[in-house]
């Protein structure tokens, strides 16, 4: 699962999509992962609580605009290996690392236009001469949440799973 998640993260890095195939592949592992663990029907449950519930949350996300719906199905798939008390955790740590790293994104486009246009990285758009509405823009630059979303993973499986 967390192979599929690193690829995921990586994929949305490079092209700001997630393919669909790999939070449907994420989720369809629960079944031979529960399977093997032999989890009771109790379990299976839970589980399937928690995918609803951050399928739930991440469209009310999609539909303010605040997260893309690739990011919301790997969410929502990731969801289903926790149980919801876990997935509040979950959560906690996705919202903390797509903090840092929006803000990274955001100090990253702040340097850049600093740095000497050498084509290597994206100079202001020069049709834009209002500093204000400048840096209005690049607080829309979009940020790839699936590498959030690995990191709260991965925090998660290694401080509570």
């Amino acid at each position: 699962m967390l192979v599929l998640v690193a690829i995921a993260a990586a994929w949305d890095v490079r092209s700001l999509t997630i393919p669909n195939a790999l939070p449907i592949a994420i989720a369809a592992l629960v079944v031979p992962a529960g399977l093997l663990s032999g989890w009771p029907v109790e379990t299976w449950l839970m589980h399937l609580a928690a995918g609803v519930l951050a399928l739930a949350v991440g469209l009310g996300l999609w539909v303010t605009r605040l997260m893309g719906g690739g990011d919301i199905k790997l969410y929502a798939a990731v969801s289903l290996w926790f149980t919801p008390g876990l997935l509040l955790w979950l959560t906690a740590w996705i919202m903390i690392a797509g903090g840092l790293l929006g803000g990274a994104v955001i100090l990253w486009g702040l340097v850049s236009t600093r740095l000497p246009n050498t084509g290597a990285a994206p100079d202001s758009d020069p049709g834009v001469d209002d500093p204000a509405e400048d840096a209005a823009n690049r607080l829309k630059t979009p940020v790839p949440y699936g590498v959030a979303i690995l990191a709260g993973t991965l925090f998660t499986l290694f401080a509570y799973g």
